[in-house]
């Protein structure tokens, strides 16, 4: 009876205490600037980490810096205290919080938009996190692109505001249900990601599995949290420094990662350059990268180091990146588990050193052969994405939270809930 009052009680709905909206300042009508600054001034009862009242001139200065303001002989208005309406007017971008304003000039204020839901591009929700994501179900069923959770690691380090050392039967219980929630607010091309460690990485696993199928699974990413130094030298065994971010689609055939890049140094290897690519492939002509860029420098190859100096390097990475399609490597073709009509192709290339044979391969790109070897292109090293020749396309990425469809708007609503504890 008590565990079913208890169950009762944390399933029952809960109440918002107080909801405040961030508002940038040029969608604030210039007639309330005078009350602002005044507002500005008004300290809240919570103290900052410094024991400081905040207040919201405060609050811009430590988010802004707007001290650093000053005025202008165009008429621009400088940082003063209190802020006036003229430096409010020159400073648009400020990001007004409405905990700071009273009652009736919130009100007022809130007043003058003609749909406030509308013109809200983003929630933040001060609470448990199933009581929030219940708080979500109906607004947001099927919306939200992406999911991100940061579950208790479960590793008996309660050095956190959270507890983090569960019985493995109730961290299944307290993740499955809050999953089970954040599902049924994600679209059909949503992904969800989580970060985990080792000790409960099989579990939330088999979790997820059975959420949003195996199939659904998408690349395990490798997180260096820490080295092999200090007290984890002398540990005996295997030394823990990683974590992982464990992801999945909703619906993986629906789903478009977005492509990150890790800046390296130029690859030095695609040194042969396409003179006439806009020709058909039977009458490309081939030289040499140096050649190529020394050609487009007006000056002799031999000479170009000493000419430019220490620009050389950018300006061959300029060269490069402009000319990504244009730019290729020579390598071995791989002949394992091919078919018949490849290797016949491999070998017909291979009776000539300067004539491109393309071979076409239905549903996949086409593969180009000179001298019985491949052409790669730098173009595909870089990534459809980037044509910067020192991005290299690198491991898997994940979305940032955003709504499906959504639209550029300004305000931020910042509810705030007293919610009871998990009687887990």
């Amino acid at each position: 009876q008590l565990e079913n009052f208890q169950q009762k009680l944390w399933l029952k709905k809960k109440v918002v205490l107080e909801t405040n909206w961030l508002i940038t300042l040029d969608k604030v009508p210039a007639s309330f600037y005078d009350e602002i600054c005044q507002a500005a001034e008004n300290p809240l009862q919570t103290l900052a980490w410094d024991e400081q009242a905040l207040t919201q001139r405060l609050e811009w200065v430590e988010l802004f810096g707007i001290q650093a303001a000053q005025g202008d002989l165009a008429g621009g208005t400088g940082y003063s205290i209190p802020l006036t309406a003229t430096f409010l007017a020159d400073n648009k971008s400020l990001v007004l919080d409405t905990v700071y304003l009273g009652t009736d000039l919130k009100e007022r204020l809130l007043a003058t938009f003609e749909d406030i839901e509308k013109s809200t591009n983003g929630l933040l929700i001060q609470g448990d996190n199933f009581q929030a994501l219940n708080l979500l179900t109906q607004r947001f069923h099927q919306q939200i692109k992406s999911v991100y959770i940061d579950p208790p690691y479960n590793t008996g380090d309660d050095g956190f505001v959270y507890k983090d050392n569960y019985k493995e039967s109730c961290w299944l219980s307290l993740i499955d249900d809050r999953i089970s929630l954040a599902r049924s607010l994600m679209a059909k091309d949503a992904t969800i990601s989580s970060s985990i460690d080792d000790e409960e990485l099989g579990l939330l696993q088999t979790i997820l599995d059975r959420q949003f199928g195996k199939p659904n699974r998408l690349p395990l990413v490798t997180i260096k949290r820490g080295s092999v130094t200090g007290h984890k030298v002398i540990n005996p065994g295997v030394v823990r420094i990683s974590e992982f971010l464990i992801s999945y689609a909703m619906d993986k055939d629906s789903w478009a990662g977005n492509d990150i890049y890790s800046e390296r140094e130029r690859d030095s290897r695609y040194d042969t350059f396409i003179v006439d690519y806009e020709k058909s492939v039977d009458k490309w002509a081939l030289c040499s990268l140096l050649d190529a860029f020394a050609s487009s420098e007006r000056v002799e190859k031999k000479k170009l180091r000493v000419l430019l100096g220490d620009a050389y390097e950018s300006r061959i990475v300029e060269f490069v990146s402009a000319n990504a399609e244009r730019v290729v490597q020579l390598v071995t073709v791989n002949l394992a588990g091919v078919g018949k009509d490849f290797v016949e192709a491999v070998r017909l290339s291979g009776q000539s050193s300067n004539r491109v044979l393309r071979f076409a391969r239905k549903g996949h790109s086409d593969v180009f052969l000179l001298g019985g070897k491949k052409l790669i292109f730098y173009k595909d090293k870089l990534g459809k994405r980037s044509m910067n020749s020192r991005l290299y396309k690198a491991g898997f990425s994940w979305l940032i939270p955003a709504y499906a469809n959504s639209k550029a708007a300004v305000p931020l609503r910042l509810p705030r809930f007293s919610l009871p504890a998990s009687p887990a």
